[in-house]
């Protein structure tokens, strides 16, 4: 009796609906599938039901905060890319200034604006002070951007603060000049 039609006669039921016989255990449960290959069921695990919730420690569960701190930073993608645009730009602006002829630079600029005040020639002299005060500055603003970065805060401003810090720099030597 290796046909549906003789299992049906084996159980006492007849198929009464129109669907095609069953053919190598398509409509047999995993057991008897199973029981049919001669094999034991094992059923399968039990899927995970466990909620796992960021910052809170599981209880058996290796802590990632075991070994150096790797060098991932957090926080915002829109955050981390305006941040590091700025510094960029901030970049930029260091490498193009000409500390050492500022006051040409400088004039240059102001005239393209339409204004008509003009920077000292006497501000030249301190162009090493300008250039070290503006490498200084924009250390402690990639230091301070990584560093909230790192901890997952906002950090947009922190460029914008470094840049207001060493306008002002410029400002008083100006005046001071």
């Amino acid at each position: 009796m290796g046909s549906a039609a003789g299992f049906a006669v084996s159980i006492g039921k007849v198929m009464t609906d129109d669907r095609p016989p069953p053919q190598y255990g398509e409509y047999a449960t995993p057991e008897q599938q199973a029981a049919a290959m001669g094999k034991r069921y094992v059923p399968p695990p039990a899927a995970e039901t466990r909620v796992i919730v960021p910052g809170v420690p599981t209880p058996g569960a290796v802590s990632d905060e075991a070994g150096p701190q790797s060098l991932r930073l957090g926080g915002n993608l829109i955050d981390r890319f305006v941040s590091i645009f700025q510094l960029g730009i901030g970049l930029v602006v260091l490498v193009e200034t000409n500390y050492f002829d500022f006051s040409t630079y400088m004039n240059n600029y102001l005239s393209a604006a339409g204004v008509t005040e003009k920077v000292p020639a006497a501000i030249d002299q301190y162009g090493w002070l300008l250039f070290s005060v503006n490498i200084v500055l924009l250390l402690a603003t990639f230091v301070w951007v990584f560093a909230r970065l790192r901890r997952g805060k906002l950090a947009f401003f922190v460029p914008v603060i470094g840049y207001i810090a060493f306008s002002a720099f410029i400002g008083f030597m100006i005046a001071l000049v």
